[in-house]
């Protein structure tokens, strides 16, 4: 009876336990501070622009639709309003080593302000002709939130049809000083944004389509080098669908079979991307693959042989380097024969191989029946967008 009891008194306390570790928010809410200040999190917004400054220094720029570029105000007006509002602080946060974190929440009649400064874990000097001078390593952040209009579809509102919320966006910047704010160029940020991303997103917002406003963005430009470092290709990734039906064309070279093989390739390719970077592709192809061959009078003679493929394809984009990672496998089915290349029921499949930019080499490997007169290869392909 003592081992019955022990044993639910142990099972008791454990179940009490579990029921006190969950993370639900009820019994362990989220303070006010970081509800009314920092919510949502710092790339928490699926569109996201971010510039590089010189210096080492960051803006950038969160959006819950890219609609609310259309209705966003002149930044370099914004940040000398708050830059105004932060005076009264000065005294307090003109300690040039501390690291500052500054919310400020611009309202249609009043301002928020939540400071958040510390001393470094560590000191930092630099040494230099027996001269010492203090480092600051770490860097500030001023972090601007605004309530603009967002495209929305299909919302109702007490009983009213909406097509326009208001939802947050972000203006942030990570400088190695507050202070350093105060001396920029004027329009500094006005004419970068225009020059850069404006006229990348001209021809979306030209028609003012619908469809624009669904997509998901993303864009990594130098201010100083005047140009957009990721995405290499404007059309896939700084800006369109989240999802959708694209046409896939490409032509292709190999040797295999004792010939050289040139292919072409063409079909339908749904996408699907998501905020964090990835791209998934499924294509349906045609691809007819040409051998080349002598005849009896040293003629030229081509023989069509044409395949059926289904193919996957990912992308994944890595934000903070100009670097993206492919995965691609396909597999083909022989649909047309000709000539004595290949035999019935010849099957192909591709697995992962190198890309850069549109160009693609991959292995692939040609079989028949249950991989009978198995013949790899490398296939270079082009691919057009």
């Amino acid at each position: 009876m003592k081992k019955i009891t022990l044993y639910f008194l142990l099972l008791a306390g454990t179940g009490k336990t579990l029921y006190a570790q969950n993370n639900f928010g009820i019994y362990n809410p989220q303070l006010n501070s970081e509800s009314i200040f920092n919510t949502p999190k710092p790339g928490g917004l699926l569109n996201n622009f971010e510039f590089i400054l010189p210096k080492g220094n960051r803006m950038m720029l969160e959006l819950s639709s890219i609609h609310q570029l259309k209705r966003f105000p002149n930044i370099d007006s914004l940040l000398k309003k708050v830059l105004v509002d932060l005076e009264p602080f000065k005294d307090s946060i003109n300690n040039q080593l501390s690291i500052k974190r500054i919310d400020c929440i611009v309202g249609a009649t009043n301002n928020k302000i939540r400071i958040i400064q510390h001393q470094p874990t560590a000191d930092y000097y630099s040494i230099k002709n027996k001269e010492v001078t203090q480092l600051k390593t770490d860097q500030d952040t001023l972090r601007i939130r605004l309530m603009l209009p967002s495209y929305v579809k299909g919302v109702i509102i007490n009983g009213e049809k909406k097509t326009e919320l208001l939802r947050p966006c972000f203006v942030t910047l990570i400088v190695n000083n507050i202070d350093d704010l105060k001396n920029l160029q004027e329009n500094y940020f006005t004419n970068a944004i225009n020059n850069l991303l404006m006229k990348d997103l001209q021809k979306a917002f030209s028609g003012d389509k619908e469809k624009w406003e669904s997509g998901t963005y993303y864009a990594l430009y130098s201010i100083e080098a005047n140009k957009r470092f990721i995405p290499d290709n404007i059309r896939h990734f700084a800006w369109g669908r989240s999802r959708g039906l694209d046409v896939a064309v490409s032509v292709g070279l190999q040797y295999a079979k004792g010939s050289w093989i040139s292919s072409a390739a063409v079909g339908l390719s749904y996408f699907a991307k998501n905020s964090n970077g990835n791209k998934n592709s499924f294509s349906i192809l045609y691809e007819p693959y040409f051998f080349f061959s002598k005849d009896i009078s040293n003629n030229t003679v081509v023989n069509r042989n044409d395949f059926i493929a289904f193919a996957f394809h990912n992308e994944f984009k890595v934000y903070n380097t100009p670097k993206i990672n492919y995965q691609n496998i396909s597999l083909g089915y022989l649909v047309n024969r000709n000539g004595n290349w290949l035999e019935k029921n010849t099957f192909k499949f591709t697995l992962p191989g190198l890309q850069t930019k549109n160009v693609l080499l991959e292995p692939e490997f040609i079989f028949n029946d249950f991989f009978k007169n198995f013949t790899p290869s490398l296939k270079l392909s082009l691919h057009f967008e």
